[in-house]
C-alpha cells in the first residue's frame, strides 16, 4: 500500500509530516489498540542476513548490526533476571519467538512459556508452551499461579492499558522471591519544553501507549510497591535510542526505492526520528526494571 496524502504535525519540535493513516490530532484518545498498530517489520529492520523475528528497539552498546542489538536487549533482560537452567521463564509479548530460542540456548532455561497479543505470531511458533493472550488482561487459567520463576518483557511493557494492569496479571504467577524484569519508557522529572512534550503526547498515543503506562520514575516505583514488588532500576537510554536511529539510517540506504516509500518503512523511519528526538532532549528515558516479588510475611 503506497501511503496516503500526508497532514501537518506541529507536536515536533521541527514540523514533521505524517502518513494521513497513522495521523491523530493531539486531543484524541480514541486510538485504535489493534496489535499491529505498534509493531514494526522486523525483516526490514534486520535484512536478508539478519533474524527477522526480533522485534525491539535494540541495545547498541556492542552491537553492529540489527539482529544481533535486539538479541543483546533480550539477553541484558535475562542477565539481569538471574535466568539460569533450573529457572522456569515466562515471556510477555514473546513475538516470533526468537526470545524463547535466546532462553533455552543461551541460559539454558529448563522450562520456557509465552504468552503473545498476535494470534499469528501464535500460529507461526506453533508451540503449545506459547499462550494467546495480552499481558493487560487475566492470564488464561492454564497458566496456574506461582509456578514461574522469572517473568520477562522486552521492550512492550508500556503498551499495557496501565502499568498497574500489567503488574496484578505477574505477581499471582510468580513464585515467591521470584523476579520481573522488563524494559520500558518513564517520564523525564527534569524540565522539557512545551513542544517535546506534546510531541511525546501524540506519538504516545499514535504508538498505543497509554499514559497510566508511561510513568515518571518515582510513580513507577511507587506502582511496583504497591503491587508487592521491591524494585531498581537502570537508565539504558544512550545505549538504546541514538544506536536505532543510526541503524535506520544506515539501512535505509540499502532498500529499494519501493521500499523506502512502504508505510511499514515510514512508520519505523519515524519511530527512528523520535528516537534520536528523545536522545537529544531527554523528555522520555529508556529504563530497565528488575522487581521482585515480595515474599507473603
Amino acid at each position: 500500500m503506497v501511503p496516503g496524502p500526508t497532514k501537518v504535525c506541529r507536536c515536533w519540535s521541527q514540523r514533521c509530516v505524517l502518513p494521513s493513516e497513522w495521523w491523530i490530532s493531539c486531543g484524541n484518545s480514541n486510538v485504535s489498540q489493534s496489535p499491529e498498530r505498534f509493531a514494526i517489520d522486523g525483516g526490514l529492520l534486520a535484512g536478508h542476513d539478519g533474524d527477522g523475528r526480533w522485534n525491539n528497539l535494540g541495545y547498541w552498546r556492542h552491537a553492529n548490526n540489527y539482529s544481533d542489538a535486539c538479541a543483546a536487549l533480550a539477553r541484558l533482560h535475562g542477565r539481569v533476571a538471574g535466568l539460569s537452567e533450573n529457572h522456569s521463564v515466562l515471556e510477555l509479548a514473546c513475538g516470533y519467538g526468537a526470545g524463547l530460542d535466546l532462553w533455552r540456548q543461551e541460559f539454558a532455561v529448563g522450562s520456557v512459556l509465552g504468552l503473545e497479543y498476535r494470534q499469528h505470531c501464535v500460529e507461526v511458533i506453533n508451540d503449545a508452551r506459547v499462550i494467546h493472550g495480552r499481558f493487560d488482561m487475566p492470564f488464561p487459567e492454564s497458566l496456574g499461579r506461582g509456578f514461574v520463576d522469572a517473568v520477562v518483557c522486552v521492550d512492550a511493557a508500556y503498551h499495557a492499558r496501565s502499568l498497574t494492569a500489567f503488574l496484578s496479571n505477574i505477581f499471582p504467577v510468580l513464585k515467591a522471591n521470584g523476579r520481573l524484569v522488563f524494559s520500558t519508557l518513564v517520564r523525564s522529572e527534569g524540565n522539557t519544553s512545551f513542544w517535546s512534550r506534546q510531541r511525546n503526547r501524540m506519538l504516545l498515543r499514535l504508538a498505543s501507549m497509554p499514559d497510566a503506562s508511561v510513568l515518571p520514575i518515582n510513580t513507577l516505583q511507587e506502582t511496583l510497591n504497591q503491587q508487592g514488588f521491591d524494585a531498581s532500576f537502570e537508565d539504558v537510554s544512550e545505549d538504546v535510542f541514538s544506536g536505532f536511529s543510526q541503524w535506520v539510517r544506515y539501512r535505509e540506504q540499502q532498500l529499494l526505492p519501493d521500499q523506502r516509500r512502504s508505510p511499514a518503512w515510514l512508520k519505523i523511519r519515524f519511530t527512528a526520528r523520535w528516537c534520536e528526538a528523545l536522545a537529544a532532549d531527554r523528555s522520555l528515558r529508556y529504563m530497565m526494571v528488575s522487581a521482585t516479588k515480595r515474599a507473603p510475611v
